[in-house]
């Protein structure tokens, strides 16, 4: 038989040189031997590839594997200084950066809130002053930095459509490359946060989910991502799953992006005030009546559900009738994709201490059980319900998966290797 021409062994090889180490990126420490049985390579080929890795500082001895009867196993793992990564989110009213090292460990970071509705100029301007710092903190160490990652609301494809920030058709990829002259990749918020908690999250021994990311203040946007056997679903054109604006009443408030009564625009807290106001205006007795001296100026979604915890009648009424059509859009994305688990992240990076507490009180309160009315539109269709559980890596989630996605890329196409 004849040898296989050089091109064909280094490509060979490049491709087992990742395996392994994304198989360490995600289960990290392991032997030779596991590699070997769990990449399908013989221990000849693991141990040479290590070799070289080793050579590279990309991976480094773990210690020793005791859990098993004789003789004890080295382990190794990625070397975590190897490489860095910037990862940026972009929220409806903050913006936040993290610089992570190879194995998604943060060694800086920072977040800054933005006005809601600010215009696009204003926004890339603190975008790339956060970018900035990073990339300084960055040449504080002798770490080489992979490039930038940043996480969105809205559709993904070569440019950047997101009703909830006002942006149409904007080359982010393009403008903070030629900004920084370093690798950019832009995704999907939900979709960055999907990686990261499959990585190292709650969906890691899960390779079918779907993972929401709901916002939490006026005009927030709601993603979802979804993850096929391992593989997050992208669609043809890379469009897939614009579940936040995904009609749920077509008699229902007008959404952002044009259309009426979209998950988004359904879940609006924003959407409180008017209705708050339109009962209380009709005489409705209510502690939220307080507001009513100086025109209702001082009614905001807060002190509704302050109110709501408080257990105000009105107040419980109107922000379940918001809250509740989570479940009808979860719902709708389990019957359509089947997943094993549902994972949910809130964008609530900048929240007050007092805010976040009262999120988790509102959450574990039965009146907006979105969980518990998700298994039980389920069960009466005949369908057994998924897991379902919050984002471990809140709130971080989003920006540590930023960075991941360059950390994905760099493993998927690691360095030359001996051959």
């Amino acid at each position: 038989m004849s040898k296989k021409p050089y091109s064909q062994q280094k490509e060979a090889r490049q491709q087992n040189a990742s395996l392994l180490l994304r198989d360490l990126w995600r289960h990290s420490p392991l032997s030779k031997s596991m590699l070997a049985q769990r990449n399908g390579l013989t221990k000849g080929t693991v141990s040479s590839i290590c070799h070289d890795l080793a050579a590279q500082g990309l991976i480094c001895d773990a210690g020793q594997d005791r859990s098993g009867l004789g003789r004890p196993g080295d382990l190794i793992e990625l070397n975590s200084s190897a490489r860095c990564a910037i990862g940026v989110e972009i929220s409806t009213n903050y913006l936040s950066a993290v610089l992570t090292d190879l194995c998604g460990q943060p060694l800086w970071q920072q977040s800054v809130p933005i006005k809601i509705g600010s215009p696009q100029k204003v926004v890339l301007d603190q975008v790339e002053d956060l970018i900035s710092k990073a990339i300084k903190q960055a040449g504080t160490r002798t770490t080489p930095l992979l490039g930038i990652g940043v996480g969105v609301p809205g559709v993904v494809n070569h440019h950047i459509n997101a009703p909830a920030l006002g942006w149409k058709e904007v080359p982010l990829k393009q403008i903070l490359e030629e900004r920084f002259k370093l690798p950019v990749i832009v995704d999907n918020k939900a979709r960055a946060a999907a990686m990261v908690e499959a990585l190292h999250g709650n969906a890691r021994d899960s390779t079918s989910f779907i993972y929401v990311s709901l916002g939490t203040d006026v005009h927030s946007s709601v993603e979802a991502a979804v993850v096929s056997d391992g593989y997050l679903y992208r669609g043809a054109r890379g469009r897939a799953v614009d579940a936040g604006h995904m009609v749920l009443d077509p008699d229902g408030p007008l959404c952002t992006c044009g259309q009426q009564g979209c998950w988004q625009a359904m879940v609006d807290v924003g959407r409180e005030v008017g209705l708050v106001r339109q009962r209380l205006e009709a005489g409705e007795a209510s502690i939220l009546q307080a507001h009513a001296a100086n025109g209702y100026a001082t009614l905001e979604h807060r002190a509704i559900h302050q109110a709501a915890v408080e257990r105000d009648a009105l107040a419980l009424e109107v922000v379940r009738e918001v809250i509740m059509n989570h479940a009808q859009g979860i719902t709708n994305l389990v019957l359509l994709f089947d997943p094993q688990l549902v994972v949910i992240g809130w964008a609530s990076m900048i929240l007050l201490p007092a805010y976040l507490e009262r999120m988790h009180i509102m959450d574990s309160m039965p009146e907006f059980d979105v969980p518990g009315a998700v298994r039980e539109q389920l069960t009466r269709r005949g369908v057994p319900p998924p897991q379902i559980v919050h984002a471990a890596l809140d709130p971080e989630v989003v920006m540590l998966g930023a960075a991941a996605l360059l950390v994905g890329e760099f493993l998927r196409k690691p360095p030359d290797i001996e051959s």
